[in-house]
């Protein structure tokens, strides 16, 4: 639905300039964003590979529903009780960085119980 305050047309324009201006570099970048971090990973430099990692799991995060402002573990480690997805993910995240989802939980001031 649009802003009909704005109406119909103006609208249209915002929505192309959006596609064009943001969602068209995004895409086409992302697949050499996710090449560098693996290769950055592979290598050994897991702080460089944070770097990108970190604004793809907003956008993850958003992409399920769960709002750009929080990250996928923050939001398992929230969940992971209710969530099987959720209990996977932190569990396999607990292997590289012990209470993560319970740590970014806690930070973002999302209900945790503290189970890892």
């Amino acid at each position: 639905m649009y802003d009909k305050s704005e109406g119909f047309f103006l609208n249209l324009v915002k929505s192309w300039v959006m596609i064009l201006v943001l969602w068209v570099p995004f895409t086409l970048w992302l697949p050499f964003a996710a090449l560098i971090c693996l290769v950055a990973l592979l290598l050994g430099a897991r702080a460089f590979a944070k770097e990108i990692l970190r604004p793809m799991d907003y956008m993850m995060a958003g992409s399920f529903g769960w709002g750009s402002t929080e990250t996928v573990s923050a939001r398992c480690g929230s969940s992971k009780k209710d969530c099987l997805f959720c209990g996977i993910i932190c569990t396999l995240l607990n292997f590289v960085d012990k209470n993560h989802c319970s740590n970014a939980a806690e930070r973002r001031g999302l209900n945790d119980t503290r189970t890892g």
